[in-house]
């Protein structure tokens, strides 16, 4: 390995704290040791640093680094984000300090941009391919990519590409307002609205972790008769544990959750397909977060999220948006990647 060329990208989040050494290899990077932490048991990002600066020069003793770049969950300003679920931030200058090297921090859904050039489309390891319902798949195309991602949050970004060199974009638009386009979605957004004092609900609340904990609690309301055993228990849980339990008692056959997870695609569907309608990431719309990995099979039953997104009224918008490829992300270290392709971009 050619310690001239290390990159330390990290991951941080609401939930963990990602820190991994990579190595260039080709085009794309290789991850020579990684190490996780909880983020919520941190006291700050320089304990974390702290740890792995200790592990990766006592297993690499000549390690030299020329970059370091952190993506973090939270918006970023003057190379630093305060971020939204832990009571600390992530300082560019601050990793600079502490690593010796030159130090970059960029939203969560910048890195996962950044590392969408180098997934590999081909590998069913790397990404899942949505075919349209007649069985055909567009062939990527032109310069844009763009990124929605429904996990904990709901997050959008997009990357441009300029010959051999990138720039993603990051943007808010998880935060846009849920727009209802059935009667069944005008109902849930007032059964939100209610539960916000008359503010309108935003998109995250549907699509989302907490979207399925809300998308479950609005079918429940209309339930009639007896609660099940596996109902009860969802209503035990806490809010957090309640999405993988309904995801579960979906993929069991339990008819309201999947239910549930049904009408959660074709909400994700939607809000990409406006989202695609946005950016025309004529290279690839990438669905990234847990929840889609996860949860495939009601991604792919009945074609349900590729239908829903391929609808519109305008014959010639329809033509647009059946011309863009969509995948599901299955590389959960996209955003590590991602993070040592910024380091090398933005460096140069």
């Amino acid at each position: 390995m050619n310690a001239e060329t290390v990159i330390v990208a990290g991951d941080v989040g609401g939930t963990n704290t990602t820190i991994a050494l990579m190595a260039p290899e080709g085009n794309s990077f290789r991850i020579v040791r990684k190490q996780r932490y909880s983020s919520q048991q941190l006291s700050g990002i320089e304990e974390a640093i702290s740890d792995s600066l200790e592990g990766f020069r006592r297993d690499h003793p000549d390690l030299k680094l020329t970059a370091c770049c952190f993506s973090a969950a939270g918006p970023v300003r003057d190379n630093r984000c305060k971020l939204t679920n832990v009571p600390w931030s992530v300082d560019g200058a601050v990793i600079s300090e502490l690593f010796g090297a030159p130090a970059f921090v960029i939203n969560d859904f910048s890195a996962v941009c950044y590392g969408l050039p180098l997934l590999q489309l081909d590998n069913p390891e790397e990404v899942t391919v949505l075919q349209h319902p007649d069985g055909s798949i567009p062939e990527p195309h032109g310069d844009v990519m763009a990124a929605a991602g429904a996990g904990t949050g709901l997050g959008v970004g997009f990357l441009i590409r300029n010959g051999d060199h990138v720039r993603a974009f990051p943007t808010e638009a998880g935060h846009v307002d849920l727009a209802p386009v059935d009667d069944t979605m005008s109902d849930f957004y007032r059964f939100l609205r209610a539960e916000l004092n008359g503010q309108r609900p935003g998109a995250e609340l549907s699509i989302s972790g907490m979207g399925i904990s809300n998308l479950y609690r609005f079918f429940r309301s209309k339930l009639d008769g007896p609660v099940d055993d596996q109902l009860a228990r969802i209503d035990d849980a806490a809010v957090t544990e309640r999405p993988p339990l309904i995801s579960r008692g979906a993929a069991d056959g339990h008819p309201l959750l999947q239910q549930v997870m049904r009408y959660f695609v074709q909400m994700y569907a939607n809000f990409a397909s406006n989202a695609a309608l946005n950016y025309i990431p004529s290279a690839g719309l990438f669905l990234a977060g847990g929840i889609a990995a996860k949860n495939q099979q009601f991604f792919l039953e009945d074609d349900l999220f590729m239908r829903t997104f391929l609808e519109n009224y305008n014959p010639n918008i329809r033509t647009v948006i059946e011309r863009i490829p969509v995948y599901i992300i299955r590389n959960y270290d996209v955003s590590l990647y991602g993070a040592a392709n910024a380091a090398r971009m933005l460096k140069e």
